[in-house]
């Protein structure tokens, strides 16, 4: 499952995404969420102008759904320590529907046998603030 994962494939999609944005310095995350009692594993990079996230298929190895937030839509975050994960909340002001702003929910669990996620996650703290 995410033994797979790249980084530096998730950046190449990002760039598909948005021209120049893997130029951008950032926290790369893995995000393990249960939707419908079925694990969905995304992918988030944080930076200092914008968030990105996308879907990981863990079949194929692929991403997609990727959107982007950029720093002026995020109102807040708001970050949750646990024991075996840290759970990100980010209030923006992006409209879903005619009244109700996009708030995401990421869970970054904290075992992990991929690297540069352990070491991202020990940033992620000040890299918010």
């Amino acid at each position: 499952m995410e033994y797979s994962i790249s980084e530096s494939d998730f950046i190449a999609y990002m760039h598909t995404q948005r021209q120049k944005s893997a130029n951008e310095r950032g926290l790369i995350l893995i995000s393990l969420n249960i939707s419908n009692l079925v694990p969905v594993t995304n992918v988030a990079f944080i930076s200092r102008e914008f968030l990105f996230a996308a879907k990981y298929n863990d079949k194929s190895g692929t991403y997609s759904n990727g959107f982007f937030v950029n720093q002026q839509n995020i109102k807040r975050y708001n970050l949750q320590k646990g024991i075996f994960q840290d759970e990100l909340m980010v209030e923006t002001d992006v409209l879903v529907t005619d009244q109700e702003e996009m708030q995401l929910k990421m869970s970054f669990p904290k075992i992990s046998v991929v690297g540069w996620h352990k070491r991202n996650l020990k940033m992620l703290k000040s890299f918010i603030c």
